[in-house]
């Protein structure tokens, strides 16, 4: 949609998500935990055949949905930020805002996984991942992406995914501090120096370092430029006809960078499938043994960075009525969405409860009915938990955020 038509919609839409209505967010927040949770519960070390090897070759990308989870985080923290730089108060709410919505639930997980559950299963030695170090002080202070990336393995079975909930809340300790101490026009400037200067530390590494690949992967100077494209959108977003030559942009950047990625992928693919001792020597199942080449951890990653902020400027241009907007305000893609925090931090237990009523390695039919079962069960059982950990822990505090309520700005003053 081109034109005058187009320009109320996509105007409704960001003024939607500048006050926090926004629904199709939630519709990517869903897709991003979806391709994760179908991404850690592949069974990829089971025997299978061609049908069964496309389909895992196909989810084992699904750990780019906490690329998502990034551009989305760095596009609406700094928003926040943007809109609320000359209230009063500014640090105090923002913070306390942070801490009502991502500290609770984080920490209660932290004590089920770290103090209660050891504490009621004689098995509680295998909730730590054989060789890794048992130190629980990473995960109490948000450290846990660096434990594993100078490491260069993960430690705790239950525990493994809080590596992005590091990386983001070293962003938020931080990224307040540079938002407000300068101009939007030196916002953007440092947004694109960040852009660049991470895919050039990648490209370091993997040219000049033997580190492993999981440092790349983790560690936060290596994954900043998803968060900084997400904060250049806002930033842009912004500016006198920013709208539109971010609509603009999106057009054309989708899928040069969308094929772009899709076409490495394939390629690797392919590379891995010719050299016939590549994956068994990298001790990984063949379907993700892709992911430690140096190539997709250095194009690989901007190219997801580039696309997923496309996915999200196209997102919110598209009017109300568009098929892809109505899918992603259907309710259940919502409310999926709206629990993708909880979700993210306590499916890889739903599959550990699922396996007690459904063993995919045991199942002695075909692998995609049993893939296919673990898979909802194990949704079911995350659902459910996430649920009640919005009910009983994620609602009752962000109601408190009603006593740190965002100020509007004094009159006349300036951005």
């Amino acid at each position: 949609m081109t034109g005058p038509a187009a320009a109320e919609p996509t105007r409704g839409a960001w003024r939607d998500v500048t006050q926090g209505r926004a629904a199709r967010l939630d519709g990517l927040r869903a897709l991003a935990i979806v391709s994760v949770f179908l991404y850690h519960l592949g069974r990829y070390d089971q025997p299978h055949g061609t049908a069964a090897e496309a389909l895992l070759t196909l989810v084992a990308s699904g750990w780019a949905g906490v690329d998502l989870f990034f551009v989305l985080s760095g596009f609406l923290i700094t928003g926040i930020l943007l809109r609320q730089r000359e209230a009063p108060g500014r640090f105090r709410t923002f913070y306390a805002r942070r801490f009502l919505r991502i500290f609770p639930l984080y920490y209660a997980v932290l004590l089920l996984f770290l103090v209660v559950l050891p504490r009621l299963t004689p098995q509680a030695e295998r909730f730590w991942m054989e060789g890794g170090s048992h130190a629980t002080f990473w995960y109490w202070t948000y450290l846990s992406n660096l434990q594993a990336a100078f490491t260069g393995r993960y430690h705790h079975h239950f525990l493994e995914i809080t590596w992005t909930l590091a990386i983001e809340e070293q962003f938020y300790l931080c990224w307040p501090l540079v938002v407000w101490s300068c101009s939007r026009r030196t916002l953007i400037r440092i947004c694109g120096a960040i852009v660049a200067g991470a895919f050039l530390l990648r490209v370091g590494i993997a040219g000049f370092t033997s580190l492993p690949p999981l440092f790349t992967y983790n560690f936060t100077l290596t994954r900043i430029d998803t968060l900084a494209v997400g904060a250049l959108v806002a930033a842009l977003s912004q500016e006198r006809l920013g709208l539109a030559w971010l609509e603009r942009a999106a057009r054309v950047v989708l899928p040069v960078a969308g094929g772009g990625y899709l076409a490495l992928l394939l390629g690797l693919r392919l590379a891995l499938l010719l050299r016939s001792a590549g994956p068994e020597r990298l001790g990984i199942p063949p379907a993700l043994a892709f992911t430690v080449s140096p190539l997709l951890q250095t194009v690989g990653y901007s190219l997801l960075a580039l696309g997923f902020a496309a996915l999200l400027v196209r997102t919110l241009s598209a009017g109300a009525g568009s098929a892809w907007v109505r899918f992603l305000e259907l309710t259940p893609v919502v409310r999926v969405g709206r629990y993708s925090y909880a979700l993210y931090l306590l499916h890889v237990l739903g599959a550990e409860l699922a396996l007690n009523s459904f063993d995919p390695a045991r199942y002695q039919g075909s692998f995609l009915v049993a893939q296919g079962t673990f898979w909802v069960l194990s949704l079911l059982v995350s659902y459910l938990l996430a649920a009640a950990s919005w009910r009983l822990i994620e609602s009752p505090c962000l109601r408190l955020a009603r006593y740190f309520p965002y100020r509007a700005a004094p009159a006349g003053a300036g951005a």
